[in-house]
């Protein structure tokens, strides 16, 4: 649920545009909070996806991730590398778990973390393609008994981060007890009463509040449940078998598992109950899967081209300025490349 500071980096298209879906959860357990350990431990690889792609560097690939791995003290990455829309490489280095010696592979399951807005904005953009939902809407004609002063607030200020909401994630309360399960109406309330941090449109501020509540529109408009919803219209037509909404009851034996630092020693850090982030950040999903994402996103199968980029285009705040955030998605420029990207961390 933390800001897109570290965006993973798609492939190039040509020489002025790289669109960044998400292929790689390369922070390994940087779902699950930016960790840490020895590099060392197993290097996991899995079977190229086709034999028509280009060959990989693959040495110069262990070099940069190992380095990346030993720097930061991370126990264990999952990496694709993908070129012209086909995986070129799928690996896991390190471990997913440290208790059980559980080696990361293309399949270990991650927590997607903030990772998880792209795909609520692209919920509800489906929603706004199928004409059930208006961008300009605002969110107390789509959700009753919202307090009067988000009257001004609209759906698209709440997927560009302009609402003026605050987010109940920076309220120094929140954080103290990570696995209390919150129903909808209860986590609203810790925010619902204040006033709005200005006025929407003024600025950019990253809000999990806004993700939270467009997951609750999704639900609203849709009849069904977030989690439902998403794999109806994205996970299922992409063959995303592993992307859901998390389950930490649920047995899966690829899941990884969050550490932190504590002084010099890992600890496994305290996991954060999926009712807290809901669409703000609870989905999980794997490199694999993220590869078959990245490669509808050059297509029209979820959503069409127009509605990608705008997406894809920053937001213009009320005194004309483009903060560099669209719908899910950071955009900028690296080395003179457009780009488009979000990263996550919980």
């Amino acid at each position: 649920m933390a800001s897109p500071a570290s965006p993973v980096r798609k492939r190039f298209v040509n020489a002025s545009t790289v669109r960044l879906g998400l292929l790689c959860l390369l922070a390994g357990l940087m779902g699950a909070a930016p960790v840490s350990s020895s590099a060392g431990g197993p290097v996991n690889a899995q079977p190229i996806a086709t034999q028509a792609a280009p060959v990989v560097a693959e040495n110069a690939v262990d070099k940069v991730v190992r380095d990346a791995m030993a720097r930061r003290r991370i126990p264990g990455v999952s990496v694709a590398v993908v070129r012209d829309g086909k995986p070129v490489l799928l690996k896991g280095y390190g471990v997913a778990d440290q208790e059980r010696n559980t080696p990361a592979a293309a399949d270990t399951v991650f927590q997607l973390a903030s990772v998880t807005k792209q795909f609520t904005a692209t919920g509800i953009m489906a929603l706004v393609q199928d004409g059930k939902l208006k961008l300009d809407a605002p969110i107390a004609e789509v959700l009753p008994g919202l307090p009067a002063t988000w009257k001004p607030v609209t759906v698209r200020h709440l997927l560009d981060h302009t609402s003026g909401i605050h987010s109940y994630t920076s309220l120094p309360a929140f954080a103290i007890n990570p696995g209390k399960v919150y129903a909808q109406t209860e986590l609203l309330k810790l925010v619902r009463d204040l006033p709005l941090d200005f006025q929407p449109g003024d600025r950019l501020e990253y809000n999990n509040t806004g993700y939270f509540l467009l997951g609750m529109i999704i639900e609203k408009v849709s009849g069904k449940s977030y989690g439902e919803f998403l794999r109806e219209r994205i996970f299922a037509p992409l063959g995303m078998e592993d992307t859901r909404v998390n389950d930490v009851d649920a047995a899966l034996p690829r899941r990884a598992i969050g550490y932190s630092m504590n002084g010099n020693e890992l600890t496994r850090a305290a996991v954060t109950h999926p009712s807290q982030p809901f669409a703000a950040g609870a989905l999980i999903s794997t490199v694999t899967d993220m590869v078959k994402w990245d490669a509808a996103l050059y297509t029209e199968r979820i959503l069409k081209k127009q509605t990608l980029e705008q997406m894809w285009t920053s937001t213009r705040l009320n005194d004309g300025k483009e903060p560099g955030y669209g719908f899910g998605w950071s955009t900028g420029t690296v080395q003179g490349h457009r780009v488009v990207a979000h990263g996550g961390g919980i």
